[in-house]
């Protein structure tokens, strides 16, 4: 597990499960000049610049943009997939 599972949301039930959006979670990530990744997470437009856990395809080119376990919106790594909290029916 990298970083902790944030609370369970308040109302309702709640269960943890795999996100639905692209995330990759390689053993070590690489920029394109090949040093190690950093987090492009922080604060309006500030990258925060800490290791990189992960990787989430965004935009209409699906370029990988990496982020640290403090910036996965929400989401941890668990067993090696990207997870997050969704409504139980």
């Amino acid at each position: 597990m990298s970083g902790e599972r944030p609370p369970m949301p308040a109302a309702g039930e709640w269960e943890a499960a795999p996100s639905t959006l692209i995330w990759r979670v390689p053993a070590r990530l690489k920029a394109s000049d090949g040093k190690p990744a950093t987090c492009r997470g922080g604060p309006t437009r500030e990258i925060c610049g800490r290791p990189a856990v992960a990787s989430l395809l965004r935009g209409k080119r699906g370029l990988p943009y990496a982020y640290c376990e403090l910036h996965l919106y929400g989401c941890w790594i668990e067993d090696g997939r990207v997870m997050n909290w969704r409504p139980v029916p």
